[in-house]
C-alpha cells in the first residue's frame, strides 16, 4: 500500500511503515494545513459511510493522517488498491466543490 501511495502524486505517507499500518493524507498544494486536516477528516468520513472502508485518524507531527490498520486476513491488494482509489476520487470531487 505504501509504495503504490508513493506514486500518487495527490497522496503522501505521513510516517514510516514497518508492519500493517499505514498513515498517509491526501494533500492540496492550494489547501493549508488546518484545511487538509478537515479535508482529511471528511474524507475518512466518506469512505467510513460509502461502506468501502473503515480507516481512521491520527495526527502525526500535528498533521491529520488517514490510519489504516491492516489486520484481516482476507485483505487483498485490489481491497487496498480500491482504498486508494476511493480516498482520490473523494479527495478530487471535495476539492472541486471548493
Amino acid at each position: 500500500m505504501a509504495k503504490r501511495i508513493g506514486f500518487e502524486a495527490e497522496l503522501e505517507i505521513l510516517a514510516p511503515v514497518s508492519l500493517n499500518i499505514v498513515c498517509f493524507r491526501y494533500r492540496d498544494a492550494a489547501t493549508g494545513e488546518t484545511g487538509l486536516d478537515r479535508l482529511n477528516e471528511n474524507l475518512v468520513q466518506d469512505l467510513q459511510e460509502s461502506g468501502v472502508a473503515a480507516p481512521s485518524t491520527t495526527r502525526i507531527r500535528g498533521r491529520l493522517a488517514i490510519r489504516v490498520n491492516i489486520t484481516n486476513h482476507r485483505c487483498r491488494r485490489a481491497d487496498l488498491d480500491l482504498l486508494i482509489e476511493a480516498v482520490l476520487a473523494a479527495g478530487r470531487e471535495r476539492k472541486a466543490l471548493l
